[in-house]
């Protein structure tokens, strides 16, 4: 959602593979973090924007757009540390920009800024720390890393809540995901578990613990 003066109402944090950056969704387009896409490539924006291909692009970008090239970027001090550092105003210099930092990266980033474009992303949290993944359009976290995130010593088998529950379920790389939905369902269980292994009662002046 965007305002009149073109003003991004809708922040997101993208994440792919280990990279994680911040984009302003606007209409048809998506303002990018150029500092945050770069930081897991050891690689600056200030180096890209010396070399010769990227000034010929901004200045085509900055034709096409009507506007000179210092409109095209922007750097930004202060306030949250995801809005900090050098942004772009266009998609396409993002995805300049990706190309230079990695190729295959770049076809990622030109996959997940179109579906944010479209409002056709997938976005997750973690839950417990469980990182997910996404694949056929959803959020899937691992069923191992999930029990891991209960305290729980020994891991019971996947088999039985497969086999009561196989849509909350999905094999990945050869192992058991399970949805977000069943996540937090197995959450508010262990929760309310250990809220139970921790009451007291009294009788007669006598305490008993469970």
């Amino acid at each position: 959602m965007y305002n009149d003066n073109n003003e991004a109402l809708c922040l997101r944090m993208v994440r792919i593979d280990h990279c994680n950056f911040a984009a302003e969704i606007l209409q048809g387009n998506v303002r990018v973090n150029l500092t945050q896409m770069a930081k897991p490539f050891r690689k600056r924006v200030s180096d890209w924007l010396r070399t010769d291909s990227a000034q010929e692009y901004l200045e085509a970008v900055a034709l096409q757009q009507k506007c000179v090239t210092a409109d095209l970027l922007e750097v930004r001090y202060g306030g949250l540390p995801e809005m900090q550092g050098t942004w772009c105003n266009d998609r396409r210099i993002a995805l300049r920009f990706a190309q230079w930092l990695d190729v295959r990266f770049a076809v990622a980033v030109d996959t997940i800024l179109l579906k944010l474009i479209f409002g056709e992303a997938v976005f997750a949290e973690p839950i417990n720390g469980v990182e997910p993944v996404i694949s056929g359009g959803r959020a899937w976290y691992n069923y191992r890393d999930a029990q891991s995130s209960f305290g729980l010593s020994r891991k019971s088998s996947a088999s039985r809540r497969k086999a009561a529950m196989p849509q909350c379920f999905n094999m990945l790389y050869g192992r058991n995901f399970i949805t977000k939905e069943y996540f937090l369902t197995l959450q508010s269980y262990h929760s309310w578990r250990e809220q139970c292994r921790q009451l007291t009662f009294d009788f007669s002046g006598g305490e008993v613990s469970l």
